[in-house]
């Protein structure tokens, strides 16, 4: 992980990201079990999960301490 804190991004930024990205897929999860979602719109959803994860690390970043 040292190699990350050359770029600005410390180990709490990827534990937060983390726990967002888990949080997320728990959730699109419980709602391809109550909604009975489609595969394409399954797989869209973790696609957008990630996109949201990659930003949120692209934020820390830009973002110096």
């Amino acid at each position: 992980m040292d190699f990350l804190t050359e770029f600005g991004i410390t180990q709490t930024d990827l534990i937060n990201i983390t726990a967002i990205v888990v949080v997320l897929l728990i959730i699109l999860g419980a709602l391809r079990a109550v909604f009975r979602l489609t595969r394409t719109l399954m797989r869209t959803g973790c696609v957008i999960i990630f996109l949201i994860a990659g930003f949120l690390l692209l934020l820390s970043y830009l973002n110096p301490v």
